[in-house]
C-alpha cells in the first residue's frame, strides 16, 4: 500500500523482501511514535502506539487494537546516520479467531 497522508517525516517502511521494499510496495508503516499502519484482508488498519517504544539494537515490538495484536521481532543490518535498515519476521492475530499469520519483514526507519 502506499503511505498513508498522515505519515510525514519521520517513519518505518518495512515490506516482505528487499525487492518489494524497492518497489514501495509496503506490508507496514508507523509514524515513529503514534500510529502504525497494515494492510489485512485488502483493508487498512490503523493501531495506536506508544511514542519511544522503539529500540534498534534490539528490535521487537507489540502492539494492537481490540481486533489484531501485531509483533515484529528482527534485527539492524545497518546504520547510515538517520537511516536504520532492519529485517525480521511480522506476525499478525486475529483478536475474535485467534488465526495467526507470519511473514518476513525488510524495510527502514528514517527521518
Amino acid at each position: 500500500f502506499e503511505l498513508p497522508p498522515e505519515v510525514s517525516g519521520c517513519s518505518c517502511n518495512f515490506s516482505t523482501t528487499k525487492a518489494e521494499f524497492e518497489a514501495r510496495h509496503y506490508i507496514y508503516v508507523d509514524d515513529y511514535g503514534n500510529k502504525a499502519y497494515l494492510k489485512i484482508n485488502s483493508q487498512l488498519v490503523e493501531i495506536s502506539m506508544e511514542e519511544g517504544d522503539f529500540d534498534p539494537s534490539n528490535f521487537e515490538k507489540t502492539i494492537e487494537n481490540n481486533e489484531y495484536k501485531v509483533e515484529m521481532k528482527g534485527k539492524q543490518l545497518k546504520d547510515n546516520q538517520e537511516v536504520l535498515m532492519f529485517e525480521g519476521e511480522i506476525t499478525v492475530e486475529n483478536k475474535s479467531t485467534h488465526k495467526k499469520v507470519t511473514s518476513p519483514f525488510y524495510g527502514e526507519c528514517a527521518c
